[in-house]
């Protein structure tokens, strides 16, 4: 049998609401354009920094967004949109240099377990992808060893955002999944936070 994947995003659905967790995630009903302009924000950036290249933001960006059918105001609104990624990731790049680990976007599946019995669940597992995975001891860089990396783009920054970081469940389980998948104790996380310019 075939594992449904849950991940970030589909658990804070379901804890928002089971039903909306059945429509959107097993039903798949989406309504046109119903994902958020962050995450494409988001996934676009990614994007720029795993390729060390401003450009392959704004080409991710404008390809998401389908650019290419686009004119007019709906156009315009895409190219700044673009231009705003790519002023984010040659920001990150000077500011941060070569200090990124060596590899980026390092997906990873855990099983859920039943909190009572401890039993693994038949139907369910949780995927993520750790956006700075832990150096391996060998490369030599003691500065990433041990520490996960988490790259977050934010309009505005400020108020309890970064109280909220430090409590933020998501990166627990990602330390437990560079745990296992590495063999050492992971329990420490670098963050990157871009605003959007």
């Amino acid at each position: 049998m075939t594992k449904t994947p849950m991940t970030q995003g589909s658990l804070r659905d379901l804890f928002h609401c089971e039903e909306l967790y059945r429509l959107k995630r097993l039903a798949l009903l989406r309504r046109p354009g119903a994902t958020p302009p962050a995450l494409l924000t988001g996934s676009a950036f990614h994007d720029g920094i795993e390729h060390r290249s401003a450009s392959a933001g704004a080409d991710r960006y404008l390809a998401d967004h389908a650019a290419d059918w686009l004119d007019g105001d709906d156009l315009r609104a895409v190219e700044i949109g673009a231009a705003e990624v790519y002023a984010m990731v040659e920001a990150a790049l000077l500011k941060w240099g070569d200090d990124w680990p060596t590899r980026q976007e390092v997906e990873f599946c855990l099983p859920m377990r039943n909190p009572a019995t401890g039993r693994r669940s038949t139907r369910h597992e949780y995927r993520g992808v750790i956006d700075g995975f832990p150096d391996d001891p060998l490369c030599g860089s003691d500065g990433w060893l041990d520490t996960v990396g988490e790259w977050k783009t934010a309009k505005n920054p400020g108020g309890g955002y970064f109280d909220r970081l430090r409590i933020d469940w998501q990166i627990s389980a990602y330390c437990e999944a560079a745990s296992r998948m590495t063999g050492r104790r992971v329990r420490r996380v670098r963050y990157r936070v871009i605003t959007k310019p």
